[in-house]
């Protein structure tokens, strides 16, 4: 067997039994990554599917991975699905243990109307508003439909027009209707 040995789990001289772990030896020309999504993005997990990875080692270095295999099973506990990815045309220095975070698309939707995650509040019912500013700097709750999040962007995906005003920062003590100054300018934008 060929390979480096990465972890040592007896010492020389000590006594071991027949199922006893001795060594273990990694090949370091085949690391590949554990990862685990939730089940409800199981869609976007295929084999062969090119990722983007950050290595927290490296976080300076965009990587990419492809799905080298995509375990046939959920876990029950959990409700995961497990797979592994393959590092592409990396150099630098890998080692096992390493901890990586990956992006993956799950969904995606053109010219979008999307707003800062914080303008948006929720009621007790879990309906969600947010305020906007019209013409006469009257701030005004607007019930919303949110659809895909990302990063700290959301999507409005009904309840706002493009380019309309929207409140970043200060919504949660607002009324309908109230006066506001405008301290800078954060429109709905079209992306």
């Amino acid at each position: 067997m060929n390979g480096l040995v990465t972890q040592r789990w007896t010492d020389k001289g000590s006594q071991v039994g027949e199922k006893e772990k001795i060594l273990t030896v990694s090949d370091m020309n085949s690391l590949v990554i554990k990862a685990e999504v939730n089940e409800k993005y199981f869609e976007a997990i295929k084999q062969g599917k090119k990722l983007t990875v950050i290595l927290n080692s490296y976080p300076n270095d965009t990587l990419t991975g492809s799905i080298s295999l995509v375990y046939p099973q959920v876990d029950p506990i959990t409700r995961s699905v497990k797979f592994d990815i393959k590092i592409l045309n990396f150099n630098k220095t890998l080692i096992p243990g390493m901890m990586a975070s990956i992006k993956i698309l799950v969904s995606a939707k053109e010219n979008a109307i999307v707003v800062p995650e914080q303008a948006v509040l929720s009621l007790p019912d879990n309906t969600s508003f947010l305020f906007i500013v019209n013409t006469d700097s009257l701030a005004l709750k607007r019930i919303v439909q949110t659809g895909i999040s990302s990063g700290n962007k959301i999507e409005i995906s009904k309840g706002l027009k493009e380019n309309e005003k929207v409140v970043v920062a200060g919504q949660e003590m607002l009324k309908d209707s109230i006066m506001v100054k405008i301290m800078g300018t954060s429109k709905a934008s079209n992306k």
